[in-house]
């Protein structure tokens, strides 16, 4: 059966699903289980960050005591400057090999040239992307950039589970649908974040444009082989024609929270 919630053209959530019925609760886990979320990265992030700034500040106090510009050639003329900014420039390291490591244990990706292109005609081209999604939601056909974002996400799979979040302005009735063990199919491709705060920001940014409605953020858990791509920023996009099954309904403040896991 496909129930038509509405006209909204975002990228928070499909607003045309087809319905499979309930399940069996027993047969899903948690939100990203076994820490399998971006979350404990950032804390651990956190921690780097702090240390950073720490080395940051010192480095930027010395060279202004030594009248000294941030200036490459001038910091590795300078011995103890040279060892500063080696220490500055470890620690950003370490945090970048939390994210890559993240990745690499989640996703599999081919980071080709074509890759690249239908990622930037997928990502930069906003507004026809919108409109693609919208169609598809509303039974549209397959049009050329439809294949493209399908190669696209093709060219990357889901290794291990992992937990995205999905920020949306959502009609009360369609939140009130959406009940636990309700299972359905959405037809567009999915923009997903890794940052719960990001996912809030695109839902606010949605409501401060017009969009009426409950703030909703979906944390979904993404199961092993489901076709999903990392679009670079913390997006991952997700393949059309998913199925989620929600599996958790919850407030956090003025948001409702709706946990899904995600397959083929």
């Amino acid at each position: 059966m496909i129930e038509n919630f509405g006209n909204d053209s975002s990228k928070g959530l499909s607003l045309v699903m087809e319905k499979h019925g309930t399940h069996d609760q027993k047969t899903h886990g948690s939100w990203a289980t076994d820490g399998n979320s971006f979350d404990k990265i950032e804390a651990e992030g956190e921690i780097l960050m702090a240390e950073w700034r720490k080395k940051y500040r010192a480095l930027t106090k010395y060279l202004d005591s030594k009248g000294m510009t941030r200036a490459w050639r001038e910091i590795q003329a300078d011995p103890k400057a040279k060892k500063m900014q080696a220490e500055v420039d470890a620690v950003w390291e370490k945090q970048a090999a939390l994210s890559n490591k993240f990745y690499a244990e989640h996703f599999e990706q081919n980071e080709t040239e074509d890759f690249r292109r239908l990622r930037d005609k997928y990502v930069v081209a906003d507004t026809p992307t919108l409109k693609m999604n919208k169609q598809l939601r509303e039974g549209g056909g397959l049009t050329q950039r439809v294949k493209d974002a399908d190669a696209m996400c093709a060219m990357g799979v889901v290794k291990e589970r992992v937990g995205v979040y999905r920020g949306a302005i959502l009609p009360q009735e369609m939140v009130d649908s959406l009940k636990v063990g309700t299972s359905f199919v959405d037809k567009g491709f999915q923009s997903t974040d890794v940052d719960k705060s990001s996912a809030e920001f695109y839902a606010e940014s949605r409501k401060s444009a017009g969009a009426e409605g409950t703030g909703v953020i979906f944390r979904m858990t993404l199961n092993k082989g489901l076709n999903a791509v990392d679009v670079s920023y913390g997006e991952v996009v997700v393949q059309r024609n998913a199925t989620m099954t929600v599996t958790k309904k919850s407030k956090s403040g003025d948001w409702t929270i709706i946990d899904v896991e995600v397959s083929k």
